[in-house]
């Protein structure tokens, strides 16, 4: 989670320096591309938003979920320590099926919300 928020933050970024509201705003670098570029880079700016919004959720529901299971995470993400009981055993994945079923659904809401109107577009 950590590597995905860094990622999008760093794209926040970077579409931000091309980003224009056509109107009245125009960032630095907005000379350095054509207007279709621009529009388009504005709304990856925008949807980029929307997804880091959604991360941030999904984070610190599940950091809640940790805390309520007993597993006081909160600590470790602070210090970079997390103790753990002596006796600590290899995370087994109980269904492989439902792994893949997680991540095919991750691809195709993905590919949705945040690729189709790109290919849409072009």
């Amino acid at each position: 989670m950590v590597f995905a928020l860094l990622g999008l933050l760093v794209l926040q970024l970077t579409t931000g320096l091309f980003a224009t509201d056509e109107i009245f705003t125009e960032e630095p670098l907005i000379h350095l591309v054509s207007s279709d570029t621009a529009s388009w880079l504005t709304w990856l700016h925008k949807t980029n938003f929307n997804v880091i919004l959604g991360l941030v959720v999904l984070h610190v529901a599940a950091v809640i979920l940790h805390v309520v299971k007993g597993d006081n995470i909160v600590k470790a993400m602070f210090s970079g320590y997390k103790y753990v009981s002596a006796k600590v055993t290899a995370p087994t994945l109980r269904s492989p099926w439902l792994a893949l079923v997680v991540v095919a659904v991750l691809f195709a809401g993905i590919w949705w919300l945040w690729l189709e109107p790109v290919v849409s577009f072009l």
